[in-house]
């Protein structure tokens, strides 16, 4: 791949869809659920949903929701776990440069 390709995907993947991610899913769904449950319960069923839309990686990206949802609950602080999400993707995007090379 080129390395505009490279750069694009890198910023979609590390900055733009963990943003996206965020907002939705602990800013919105999150907060929503807590208001009306427990922390468990909560942290359980938007975790699973995350999860649920990473087809590729459903397991993997369900501890990462518990993990982002756990530190949400403990920081409320939306650009942390931002920053977090994508430090985590631009690790997943190194493994798999890594592996791919031959």
């Amino acid at each position: 791949q080129s390395p505009l390709k490279l750069i694009i995907y890198l910023f979609s993947t590390c900055v733009l869809v963990p943003i996206g991610e965020e907002i939705f899913y602990r800013r919105l769904l999150y907060v929503s659920l807590r208001h009306k449950l427990a922390f468990i319960p909560s942290l359980l069923i938007s975790a699973v949903l995350f999860g649920a839309v990473h087809p590729s990686g459903p397991v993997p990206a369900l501890a990462t929701g518990l993990f982002l949802g756990w530190i949400y609950e403990k920081k409320e602080n939306l650009p942390v776990i931002i920053i977090v999400h994508g430090l985590i993707n631009f690790s997943a995007v190194l493994f798999l440069i890594f592996i791919s090379i031959k």
